[in-house]
């Protein structure tokens, strides 16, 4: 099953690209926080992440949430926000997203979702659990806002344990499983650990018949996996499990190596071409 997908940048932030791969320059560079929409055949529109928004840049005006802005100045306008790309570049409107993939519960990757009202949320249960009891300042170390979720959240999320286990076979070795969200064949969620708890990305084919990989935040820059070069050891602070997180990078590296043809597209790069760029 094929399907179309559109790139966006829903926000941008800059911090110095030694940070994200460790031969990066010491100098400020913009990193976009890119979400995907993508067009189901029979299941329509569904949205891989959804960037930062302007609601976030307010909650960050106030302490503690405005330690996010200080540590990562975020750089975003209303009319960049993801429901609003949508509308203007695709003509949908908000109340069309009837599903939201949530690659993992960081801020830059959630800030959107009250954007949709009438859309469920798949995500994986290690991630939600791991953060829905956290208090204020537990959230705020583990990029975590509870303001920007929906208060109704847990009674539209599915976890996508509970969708059937497959065994990839040698489509994205050395990736060995996945789960099939859709039960069709159609998308595929793929742990990718290290980086938070639960943390997954997709495989699907384009229109093109090509095979898309969106790894979201396992790795920052697309020159981190073809080259296997791991970010400023500074990152631990904030990756969930170092070791893993290395070990799911040099598994991207292989996969590159092995079938360069397949489109490997992480959240943060700036190489990676979208709508209105």
């Amino acid at each position: 099953m094929q399907i179309e997908y559109n790139t966006y940048a829903v926000g941008f932030c800059s911090h110095s690209e030694r940070t994200a791969i460790q031969d990066g320059r010491k100098s400020p560079v913009v990193f976009p926080a890119l979400c995907f929409a993508l067009k189901h055949p029979t299941k329509g529109i569904i949205l891989f992440d959804t960037g930062f928004s302007s609601r976030f840049a307010e909650i960050c005006k106030k302490f503690p949430d405005s330690l996010y802005n200080f540590l990562l100045p975020v750089k975003i306008k209303p009319e960049d926000d993801f429901a609003s790309q949508l509308t203007k570049h695709q003509n949908i409107r908000c109340e069309e997203v009837k599903t939201i993939i949530i690659s993992h519960f960081h801020v830059d990757h959630i800030a959107g979702l009250l954007d949709f009202p009438n859309a469920r949320f798949i995500c994986s249960r290690e991630s939600y659990e791991a953060l829905r009891h956290l208090g204020r300042l537990g959230a705020l170390v583990r990029a975590y806002c509870p303001k920007l979720m929906p208060a109704n959240f847990a009674d539209r999320c599915d976890f996508i344990e509970n969708a059937q286990s497959v065994n990839l076979l040698d489509e994205i070795s050395p990736f060995e499983f996945g789960y099939d969200l859709f039960a069709d064949g159609s998308i595929f969620a793929v742990p990718l650990p290290g980086h938070a708890k639960g943390h997954f990305g997709i495989v699907f084919k384009n229109k093109n018949n090509e095979t898309i990989f969106l790894v979201s935040d396992a790795c920052w820059l697309s020159r981190a996996y073809k080259e296997f070069k791991m970010p400023h050891f500074i990152t631990r602070l904030v990756h969930h499990n170092w070791h893993s997180y290395r070990k799911t990078l040099s598994q991207l590296h292989k996969l590159h190596k092995n079938k360069p043809e397949i489109k490997i597209i992480p959240s943060h790069c700036g190489e990676i071409p979208y709508e209105g760029h």
